[in-house]
């Protein structure tokens, strides 16, 4: 159902999946093994999967499930870290962003609001946009920048900021 490369600090990287009972594997890419046993996660189908900025000494990745409730895990265990962040709609995107100094995770639903998080502890962000989808495109100046998009075809971009060095 879903699928992501998840980078590990040690420049290695896992690759995890989600499935329709709601359960996330994980496997080494380069020989192909699984790493322990799958995790049961989400009470039902996993939609997305998206590797979360990394923090020091550590790899974490997001799981949306098809009642838009987010975990966030561990990449190395396969375990969960700090409770389930839930949106109260179905999530069609996710996306990541460095916002002055800070790592957000963003989420964007059928309900047409995109919401944000603290990626690193979980915690909400008071931001709420319009928009199902959503995106970060570069930017060479520093400054990021959010795109979002409406069910009518409309195109919003908003400057969020400088990313702290």
């Amino acid at each position: 159902m879903a699928v992501a490369y998840v980078p590990l600090p040690s420049e290695e990287g896992v690759i995890v999946a989600g499935d329709d009972a709601g359960r996330l594997w994980r496997w080494d890419p380069v020989t192909g093994d699984l790493l322990g046993e799958p995790t049961a996660g989400p009470a039902s189908k996993v939609r997305i999967i998206k590797a979360l900025p990394p923090a020091v000494g550590t790899s974490l990745f997001v799981s949306s499930d098809q009642e838009g409730i987010l975990q966030r895990w561990d990449t190395e265990t396969g375990a969960p870290v700090g409770p389930a962040m839930e949106t109260g709609t179905y999530v069609f995107a996710l996306a990541t962003a460095g916002v002055d100094g800070t790592d957000l995770l963003l989420a964007a639903g059928a309900d047409e609001v995109v919401r944000a998080w603290d990626a690193g502890t979980g915690e909400p962000i008071g931001l709420a946009v319009q928009g199902v989808a959503v995106s970060i495109p570069a930017r060479g100046s520093g400054a990021t920048l959010l795109a979002t998009s409406t069910a009518r075809g409309e195109i919003v971009v908003y400057e969020c900021g400088i990313r702290s060095a």
